[in-house]
């Protein structure tokens, strides 16, 4: 094998590897996302993670 041959073998085997690495960090985060939601009760602000005050107003 040239030189130029490894360089490119070499970068598709990294290409494909981070791909991999890439596909299973997003398939973790979506879950974590997903349970996350479902145990957060409603009044929680996504933002913040703090129980949202009632507004005055809906007294």
């Amino acid at each position: 094998m040239s030189g130029w041959t490894k360089v490119f073998l070499a970068t598709a085997i990294m290409v494909v590897a981070l791909a991999g690495f890439n596909l299973a960090l997003w398939r973790r985060l979506r879950e974590a996302r997903r349970l996350a939601a479902i145990e957060r009760p409603d009044d929680v602000d996504p933002a913040t993670q703090v129980a949202a005050k009632p507004s005055p107003e809906s007294h």
